[in-house]
């Protein structure tokens, strides 16, 4: 059953994205330069706006409900009739959306617009006492597996993978907390902050020094205080960009969901606070080039809902594409916004 110290526990693992192990290189700001007008040297959270930007187009709206088409919610959180919506998605090869829909217990399959295309049930076996769903952080991979995960204890990970129709349970010999993938590899970080990178046909864990992008790239993005730290160790390109508020300048700082796309960029969406300023929510996304460089990040609508249990990423991509969708669980529907 899902809790709120989950969900805090949850937003407190997704500060960091991707940091290295031990003392940290001296970072450097970005040059900028006036040809390149995408190019930003701080990272901007903006309060959160009413609607989406044109740079979106109308989301895919997938309702609650009880037919089979529809995805389902569940009582959970502190008892008091908080209706938890299903814990995000991830976008397949094939391009269509595989759901975690915990409350009917089931991947609620649909096409990208919406379309639904079926289900496949988790088996009891699959499922805490029977009956609930505490897999997270659904993932797919390009050969078309997908992937989420549970922690077992302090020294313990099990992943769950839904491939050709059918699951199975691989155990990981220590705590893994999933974050991203190449493609073939999943990434994580391990209870004391390791980089660390499992191969799911071994069910091995092993420590690395940076996680690789699905372009092959290796980088660690992570969040140092109120600011952004990016190290492109086989260009040997460090960056460092202060988060701050966009319309007074004052420290920022946030959770973090990143992706990475077939064309080497790297996808971020930061939702947080600024720094002596209750109560105003902000976000903001943006895009890092290959070569390190940051796009001017974007407003975003206020991706929260009551019933977001906050176990996934904001983000998503397909393997082997360039597109990039926002998810948000909100009170009547998930919606999935697509980048123009």
């Amino acid at each position: 059953m899902r809790t709120r110290v989950a969900l805090v526990a949850a937003l407190v693992s997704s500060l960091f994205v991707a940091c290295g192990p031990g003392d940290e290189p001296t970072s450097k700001r970005p040059t900028t330069t006036s040809s390149a007008p995408h190019v930003a040297d701080v990272f901007q959270l903006h309060r959160y706006a009413q609607r989406m930007s044109d740079t979106w187009l109308p989301p895919v709206v997938l309702p609650y409900g009880d037919d089979d088409h529809q995805l389902g919610t569940s009582l959970g959180g502190d008892g008091e009739g908080i209706q938890w919506g299903p814990s995000y998605g991830t976008v397949a090869p094939d391009g269509t959306w595989w759901i975690l829909d915990g409350a009917k217990l089931r991947f609620a399959h649909y096409d990208a617009r919406g379309t639904y295309l079926g289900a496949v049930p988790i088996p009891p076996a699959h499922l805490v006492d029977g009956r609930y769903v505490q897999w997270q952080h659904p993932l797919a991979l390009a050969d078309g597996t997908i992937v989420t995960y549970r922690f077992g204890g302090t020294d313990q990970t099990t992943l769950l993978l839904l491939r050709d129709g059918a699951f199975e349970e691989v155990a990981l010999d220590r705590q893994v907390a999933v974050k991203a993938d190449d493609g073939a590899l999943l990434y994580g970080h391990g209870s004391e902050d390791q980089l660390l990178a499992v191969d799911i046909a071994s069910a091995s864990v092993r420590e690395v020094d940076a996680f690789r992008s699905r372009a092959g790239a290796r980088y660690q993005l992570m969040r140092d205080g109120t600011a952004l730290r990016l190290t492109l160790p086989d260009r040997r390109i460090e960056h460092r960009w202060p988060m701050v508020a966009a319309e007074t300048g004052a420290p920022a700082a946030g959770a973090i969901s990143l992706v990475s796309t077939a064309d080497g960029r790297l996808h971020l969406f930061v939702d947080g606070a600024a720094e002596d300023e209750e109560g105003t929510g902000r976000s903001g996304y943006g895009i890092i080039e290959p070569s390190g460089e940051l796009h001017a990040s974007e407003p975003t609508r206020d991706p929260w809902g009551p019933g977001d249990d906050g176990t996934g990423s904001r983000l998503a991509a397909r393997p082997g594409g360039d597109e990039v969708w926002l998810i948000t669980i909100d009170t009547d529907a998930v919606r999935l916004y697509r980048r123009a």
